[in-house]
């Protein structure tokens, strides 16, 4: 499908192994998570029950927003996923964002499973996913999204 890219995101979806893999580095608004979630949403390869891995590194500096901004996420989250049942494995390198990201996912999206882990390894085998699986979403390896 090929790396895009909207800051402070990078993300690839993955027909085969039907999975959307997002790293989350720097300042991470909600609104610049709405924008990620209407970029891959509109992929053609994206589909409500898709697996989602979301590895936020520990430089990630939450910053939610309003109520505004959190309720047209969740609306958003519930449109793209089309109150489907999903899965999605957060990475999260410190207990702040392990916190932030469950807590936000009871609220966002409650019709998915959600888990939160310290690594890449267990949520990915939580997911049911390999190493293998995962596209090297660095800079140098894809074209920014549009």
């Amino acid at each position: 499908m090929g790396i895009f890219v909207v800051m402070p995101f990078r993300f690839d979806i993955k027909p085969a192994p039907d999975l959307l893999y997002l790293k989350a580095s720097g300042k991470v608004t909600g609104r610049n998570i709405l924008r990620c979630l209407r970029t891959y949403a509109a992929k053609p390869a994206f589909h409500p029950r898709i697996d989602t891995l979301l590895d936020v590194k520990a430089d990630a500096k939450i910053e939610p927003g309003d109520d505004e901004v959190m309720d047209a996420l969740a609306e958003a989250t519930q449109e793209a996923r089309d109150q489907k049942h999903y899965r999605v494995a957060c990475a999260a390198r410190n207990r702040e964002h392990r916190i932030f990201f469950q807590t936000a996912a009871a609220t966002l999206a409650p019709t998915a499973q959600v888990h939160t882990f310290s690594g890449l390894p267990d949520a990915l085998s939580w997911l049911g996913h390999e190493q293998a699986d995962l596209s090297p979403l660095d800079l140098k390896s894809g074209a920014p999204g549009r």
